[in-house]
């Protein structure tokens, strides 16, 4: 019991951590949020350029102003992805802990208060960015956000079926042999009377 409760906090732990990520994320004002992403796929391009010309894939050499041309094309793309990622990584941990309290034995319950409780916090994380300076909330963010749930709960929930559904077969395989063997010893105990 000591180990479940234990497991328990620590999920809870992670779960925690994964929404004041996302309530960071959308505490930061309008400036100081782009110029964040900006800066990430700056240094992202300039390192994949660099990883390529040094193994000769490429030979690229951009100035600056179309590394920054090609930065304002990939902001708002990658915002949104970003969007989908954290909110994917969210309900998965999410899920894990639900679908933990309930023993792992109510997928489908778990599944749904996950997807709910993920929503609603896609719905408030968008309010509060309307209270931030210069950030706006938007629908379109909180269909991103739900989308990436929904994808979060359907990949926890393959490996769920798939690792259960394989484990309760390995179990069933394990009680039909011994059930085999038990007859077996049970003809040659009948055939030596």
């Amino acid at each position: 019991m000591k180990k479940k409760i234990i497991i328990s906090i620590i999920m809870f732990i992670c779960v925690v951590l994964a929404g004041l990520t996302i309530y960071n994320f959308s505490s930061m004002d309008a400036k100081e949020s782009n110029s964040g992403s900006e800066g990430t796929i700056s240094n992202t391009i300039k390192n994949i350029l660099n990883i390529t010309n040094e193994y000769q894939i490429t030979n690229s050499h951009p100035d600056q102003e179309k590394l920054d041309h090609a930065t304002q094309l990939l902001n708002k793309p990658m915002r949104k992805v970003m969007h989908f990622s954290v909110y994917f990584v969210l309900a998965v941990v999410l899920m894990i802990f639900i679908n933990y309290l309930f023993n792992n034995k109510r997928y489908i319950i778990s599944f749904m208060i996950t997807l709910i409780l993920c929503v609603g916090f896609a719905y408030s994380d968008e309010y509060h960015q309307t209270l931030v300076e210069g950030r706006t909330g938007q629908y379109q963010d909180v269909v991103i956000d739900s989308s990436g749930a929904t994808f979060g709960c359907l990949a926890y929930g393959t490996y769920y079926l798939a690792y259960f559904m394989g484990r309760r077969r390995e179990q069933k395989d394990i009680i039909e042999n011994a059930l085999k063997k038990v007859q077996r010893e049970e003809k040659v105990n009948k055939s030596v009377k």
